[in-house]
């Protein structure tokens, strides 16, 4: 890849490609830098998606270094980013429960209970969204699951039991849904 970028510097897309090899080689500096580069040639190659990767990427030798306070900033400096975009599409909502998951799970391994569940509650306000109109994402579900982990953490069994209840219910709902569509006939009828 690295061969083609210097054959034709010019070529976005290629800086792209050069970009992901480098974030799948855990180089996330060095993915991020020729990502740039990549949206400077060419503006439509911006891709909020992996630029969250890349971004994760740059967090997860921090939270193996227990250096959440800075895993922590570089999320909620994504947040920044993910919010000042003029427009609230599904996708960039979705973006943004991402990134909230993430950052609680950083504040989960690092003992801060109460602020973890905090963010859990804003990624889950974000997704109650999309429930009405009968979309679930295997998010809400994981998200759910989690917050009945910390609640066990915290002694507090009914919290966990009620995100747990909600988990499987939610999962029944998405296999029925998925079933529906693939299938044309409901879990309950089938034998």
């Amino acid at each position: 890849m690295q061969r083609t970028v210097t054959l034709a510097p010019e070529i976005g897309i290629a800086h792209l490609h050069l970009s992901k090899c480098y974030l799948h080689h855990k180089k996330p500096l060095l993915a991020l830098e020729i990502y740039n580069k990549a949206i400077k040639f060419n503006s439509r190659l911006k891709d909020m998606g992996y630029w969250i990767d890349i971004q994760d990427g740059l967090c997860n030798p921090l939270i193996k270094a227990r250096l959440f306070d800075k895993a922590v900033a570089i999320y909620e400096n994504v947040l920044k980013e993910l919010k000042s975009e003029t427009s609230e599409t599904f996708l960039n909502k979705y973006y943004i429960l991402i990134v909230y998951k993430k950052m609680a799970e950083v504040y989960h391994k690092a003992g801060n209970l109460d602020k973890s569940i905090e963010i859990y509650e804003k990624a889950l306000n974000i997704e109650e969204e999309k429930i009405m109109f009968g979309f679930i994402t295997s998010q809400i579900v994981d998200i759910h699951r989690s917050l009945a982990k910390i609640f066990i953490e915290k002694g507090n069994y009914q919290k966990a039991g009620y995100h747990e209840k909600k988990a499987d219910e939610l999962e029944w709902r998405k296999r029925l849904v998925m079933n529906f569509f693939l299938v044309g006939v409901p879990l309950s009828v089938q034998v």
